[in-house]
C-alpha cells in the first residue's frame, strides 16, 4: 500500500464535501492539493482558488517485519483547509471545516486503518487566509511493497473434497 493511493483516495473523497454558507449557498473546495507550502508561497505559487485543502504526509515511523518481508508504519496525515475571507467574522470556515471532518472521519484506504482525528488547530499568520490545520492518525499499516521474496506462482486446477459423515445414533 503506498502513500499515493491514501492520497488518492482522500482526494476522491474530498471531492466530494458540500457545505451550506452563512447565506444558505450550496458550496465546495475549489482546489485539492499535495502541501508544499502554497500560503506562505502563494506569490510565487500557480494560482488556486479556494476553498483548498492540501494534503501533507508527516514524518512516518517505519519499522521492520520480524520476517523482514515488508515493513510497517505509523502514520499521521495533515489537512491544510484554507479559506480566504475578507470579513471581520467569518462563519463559513467552521463549516467548512466540520464537513471535511464528517467526510473523513473512520475512511479506510486499503492497507491503512481507519483515519481518526487527532488534531486541530488555526494559523492565523496569513493575510486574509484563514489555514485551519486536521492531523489524522491512520493507524499502523503494512507496505508489502518492499517484498522482494522470490515466489513461485502455481495454479490449482482441481480441488475434491470428500465430507466425513459421522452416524452417532
Amino acid at each position: 500500500m503506498s502513500k499515493i493511493d491514501l492520497y488518492n483516495g482522500i482526494v476522491s473523497d474530498l471531492g466530494f464535501v458540500r457545505y451550506i454558507d452563512v447565506n444558505g449557498v450550496e458550496q465546495s473546495i475549489k482546489t485539492i492539493a499535495l502541501w508544499r507550502n502554497q500560503i506562505e508561497r502563494e506569490a510565487e505559487e500557480i494560482p488556486f482558488l479556494y476553498p483548498a485543502v492540501f494534503i501533507e504526509f508527516l514524518t512516518s515511523n517505519y519499522m521492520e517485519s520480524s520476517s523482514k518481508a515488508y515493513q510497517s508504519l505509523e502514520l499521521t496525515v495533515r489537512l491544510h483547509i484554507c479559506f480566504e475571507s475578507y470579513l471581520t467574522q467569518d462563519l463559513d470556515v467552521l463549516q467548512l471545516t466540520q464537513a471535511v471532518y464528517s467526510t473523513m472521519q473512520f475512511k479506510q484506504y486499503g492497507m491503512f486503518g481507519v483515519m481518526k482525528r487527532r488534531n486541530e488547530e488555526q494559523n492565523f499568520d496569513h493575510n486574509n487566509v484563514q489555514d485551519f490545520i486536521q492531523d489524522y492518525s491512520v493507524g499502523t499499516a503494512k507496505d508489502f511493497i518492499a517484498d522482494q521474496r522470490p515466489s513461485t506462482p502455481a495454479i490449482i486446477d482441481t480441488i475434491i473434497i470428500t465430507p466425513e459423515i459421522v452416524n452417532n445414533l
